[in-house]
């Protein structure tokens, strides 16, 4: 939900979940909403820890506090806090929609660095499970104003689009997004280039010039009556699809994006997420929210 009331962050203590909690608070400041912090304990590390007669939760807890008071703003916002025990995507997501949670807010990377969120591949099994929009922050990402506490300097809004449903639903959160930034929204779609021998190149370049005109035909009926709500800029491109996001999307000066994606309805705990999804979620620069199919 576009604007979210209920902010739920992820923490697992790395820095890359230090930066997401940073990001989460000032989404809750900027919209006056409420923010929840989770940390969830791996079974193992608990089951070692209670044979050695240690707290975990109680530990964890109060390192949690700590966490949080060292990361403003969300130390400002005294959030309501969880410690529990399971598997870490699918526990924190359990959480998140018990909570009624409108965004759920996670680093990309995890105490390892190498790894994606918490241990493995979380952050792509937080994507498929949750019941709500996830917003994925990559490491080292820094607030552009870093004198206030909100989201102001972020932008611009930039929706990478298909004309499927997804696609769609990307588009309408990204102008809803754009809106409550007070920033413009940027509607990328990428027509793939053919791989074909040169020989055939010129036939292929043709095929991609018309399909090219065709979406943004198509695009510029959708985008129409969303034009008198947020200022849009449609670009269509021809080339790689993960590539043409990535350039589009790289944050320099004044240009501080934040990417919006949809994501397919299939993607569940049983199935991949998309390849687009997947490949921006390995080269991250900059904050992206994956649009939940019922946003």
């Amino acid at each position: 939900m576009i604007p979210p009331t209920r902010v739920l962050a992820g923490v697992d203590f790395s820095e890359c979940s230090r930066t997401a909690l940073a990001l989460a608070g000032r989404v809750a400041v900027h919209v006056g909403g409420e923010l929840t912090v989770v940390h969830v304990q791996d079974p193992t590390l608990t089951a070692a820890a209670r044979a050695a007669h240690v707290n975990l939760a109680a530990e964890s807890a109060e390192e949690l506090r700590r966490f949080i008071d060292a990361t403003p703003p969300a130390a400002m916002l005294r959030p309501g806090t969880f410690v529990i025990c399971g598997a870490p995507g699918k526990a924190l997501c359990d959480i998140a929609a018990r909570e009624q949670a409108d965004v759920l807010v996670v680093g990309s990377h995890g105490m390892t660095g190498a790894d994606r969120w918490l241990f493995g591949s979380n952050t792509e099994r937080v994507v498929r499970l949750a019941r709500m929009s996830v917003l994925v922050v990559p490491t080292g990402w820094q607030a552009p104003r870093a004198g206030t506490a909100d989201l102001a300097g972020i932008g611009p809004v930039i929706a990478a689009v298909d004309l499927s449903e997804p696609g769609l639903s990307a588009i309408h959160a990204g102008a809803r997004l754009a809106r409550l930034l007070s920033t413009e929204l940027t509607v990328l779609h990428v027509v793939p280039g053919l791989r074909v021998p040169d020989r055939w190149m010129p036939h292929a370049s043709g095929l991609a010039a018309e399909a090219a005109r065709t979406a943004s035909a198509e695009l510029d009926v959708l985008l129409s009556p969303l034009r008198k709500i947020v200022p849009i800029t449609l670009q269509v491109v021809t080339g790689h699809v993960v590539e043409s996001i990535l350039r589009a999307t790289e944050p320099r000066d004044a240009h501080q994006p934040l990417l919006v994606l949809g994501r397919r309805p299939t993607e569940d705990a049983d199935g991949a997420l998309g390849t687009v999804v997947s490949r921006a979620l390995a080269s991250l620069q900059v904050p992206m929210l994956i649009v939940h199919p019922d946003e």
